[in-house]
């Protein structure tokens, strides 16, 4: 994971992530456990169980979806022409 994780919250050793962290192929996590509070803030879960998808730019949230449902990890076209 590179950004939007709680560096100060550590599963295994390694910091959680959270709605939005973004991993290091530009894969994004989009769903969780309404239940789970990390922070400050509690008072339960929130209202609505549906995220707001952060905006990335490039990120095709139908394919990301499909690759989820698949079990498969998520790899932007962009990503891969850097590589070669």
């Amino acid at each position: 994971m590179n950004a939007n994780v709680i560096t100060n919250v550590l599963i295994n050793g390694k910091p959680v992530a959270v709605l939005g962290s973004l991993g290091s192929h530009g894969n994004v996590i989009v769903g969780g456990s309404g239940t789970i509070i990390i922070g400050n803030s509690g008072g339960g879960a929130a209202s609505s169980a549906v995220a707001a998808f952060p905006s990335v730019p490039g990120l095709c949230l139908k394919c990301l979806l499909l690759a989820a449902q698949r079990n498969q990890t998520f790899v932007p076209l962009e990503v891969l022409g850097s590589s070669a």
